[in-house]
């Protein structure tokens, strides 16, 4: 068939597809309009300026003042920014799923008497929902909005958003902070005083300046601090009785970060089974809030059930502030790593990056292509075995069992360490950091061993595409 026969087909095609396109395109318009019309409020979330939930028990009220929300009624505090976000969205977005149209009887909907009423500002413009029994059939909930005289339905996850109690919107956050904005951080007991401060990205225990402190740790506590919650208000009113009971007047532990917008300070008393009392200061609410955050400033940490499961905390040993000293083996940069060789003296093995692959030659010239996010995860796990113990003298002649080494493009060594054997159920290494002098230490057993296993296992070759 020639180009010219084909052109009325490529016409009719043409013409076929946008006609095709064209009603998928007003059936789309037709759909959003719908959905549109379906909304009960139009109205953006960030004009509401002011919102109050009525129930027959009690009344919410809340103020936005800049970009934050607040309580100002039962209590006066400031909101939970996750609740109200949700709360706002709710509002903004609610749809009714069924229009039952004008009723002038409501009390068969439970609208005569709502159980929840929600009055929100927008501009100059106030308005209102009720909320009434819930529809039969697991529909939803019968709703009306303002006085008009229609009867909706809202479905159920629409009705929870907006339907939240005073516990829900109270703020749970108990520090407001960016771990890489604190600039101190201060833990007082009764009986001790622990200040850390940040100068030039270097963090310093004050008075004790040549404790070398872990910054990746404490930066990693920080953090921790930052996303710490209440889980539960105690109710009030509370007297200086209580707080004693509490452990809170005085209390066990007082935790002060400082930031350029200021000092911001929680204090810690008694435990409660697997909880805590926390109050931000004399005039905010006293919670209950998770023992660990207790027990990050009181108890040795590898007795802390709650970390032994956590990759990040599982080998870290000591009490605070013992604990964030860096008695890492070795602390260098995974990216300066050029080459490395491991093994016995008659078993080697070495690997040499190339691009985006590491080159591993072993016994017999065997070798193995590894992808180096696979090597450098290994040399990531280095970083985290750290001295349990610093051993006070060094025997350079005490022969190895195995032996891992470091170097930079130029050939440099970076870092050397020898596995020496086991010492009270502690894995006892030489190690040596560049020109430095050689040092001996203990530690743990168990992170050590499956360090090493994870060393060896880069001598197996990766799985095949489509081979898991």
């Amino acid at each position: 068939m020639t180009p010219r026969r084909l052109l009325p087909f490529l016409a009719v095609f043409l013409v076929l597809a946008a006609t095709y396109f064209t009603l998928e395109w007003h059936r789309g318009k037709v759909a959003r309009q719908e959905e549109e019309a379906k909304k009960v409020f139009a109205v953006p979330e960030r004009d509401i300026t002011a919102i109050t939930l009525k129930r027959p028990s009690e009344e919410i009220r809340l103020v936005k003042e800049g970009k934050n929300w607040r309580l100002t009624s039962p209590v006066k505090e400031q909101a939970d920014n996750v609740a109200m976000n949700s709360l706002l969205a709710g509002l903004s977005q609610l749809r009714f799923t069924r229009d039952l149209g004008a009723e002038k009887d409501l009390k068969p909907f439970g609208l005569d008497q709502p159980s929840l009423v929600v009055t929100f500002t927008a501009g100059k413009k106030s308005s209102t929902l009720d909320v009434g029994k819930k529809a039969p059939g697991d529909q939803g909930y019968y709703a009306r909005k303002g006085q008009d005289s229609r009867v909706l339905i809202i479905n159920n996850a629409d009705k929870e958003s907006l339907d939240r109690s005073l516990a829900d919107l109270r703020n749970r956050a108990l520090f407001d902070f960016a771990a890489d904005q604190v600039k101190s951080l201060k833990v007082k007991t009764a009986s001790t005083q622990v200040v850390l401060e940040k100068k030039d990205r270097t963090w310093t225990w004050v008075g004790h300046e040549q404790v070398k402190i872990d910054q990746d740790r404490l930066e990693r506590l920080l953090r921790y601090l930052s996303l710490a919650r209440a889980k539960e208000f105690v109710p009030g009113p509370i007297t200086g009785k209580d707080l004693k009971t509490y452990g809170l007047a005085p209390p066990a532990l007082e935790i002060t970060v400082a930031t350029d917008k200021g000092e911001q300070s929680l204090l810690l008393g008694s435990r409660k089974q697997n909880e805590c009392y926390a109050r931000q200061g004399e005039q905010a609410p006293v919670v209950l809030t998770e023992n660990l955050l207790l027990d990050f400033f009181t108890e040795p940490l590898e007795k802390v059930a709650g970390l032994k499961s956590n990759p990040l905390w599982e080998h870290v040993r000591g009490v605070f502030p013992a604990y964030l000293e860096d008695r890492r083996l070795w602390s260098g940069e995974v990216k300066d790593v050029a080459s490395l060789s491991w093994g016995s003296k008659e078993l080697t093995w070495t690997a040499a990056k190339e691009g985006d692959f590491y080159k591993l030659t072993g016994p017999d010239n065997k070798e193995v292509r590894q992808p180096a996010l696979r090597v450098e995860l290994v040399l990531l796990k280095l970083r985290d075995l750290e001295a349990a113990i610093q051993l006070p003298s060094v025997n350079p002649q005490e022969k190895a069992k195995s032996f891992l080494e470091l170097r930079s493009a130029d050939g440099k060594t970076l870092f050397r360490l020898d596995e020496l054997g086991v010492v009270n159920d502690q894995s006892k290494i030489r190690y040596t950091r560049g020109t430095e002098l050689p040092k001996e230490a203990l530690v743990a057993r168990t992170a050590f061993e499956q360090w090493h296993q994870n060393l060896d296992r880069l001598t197996v070759p990766p799985p095949s595409p489509g081979k898991q």
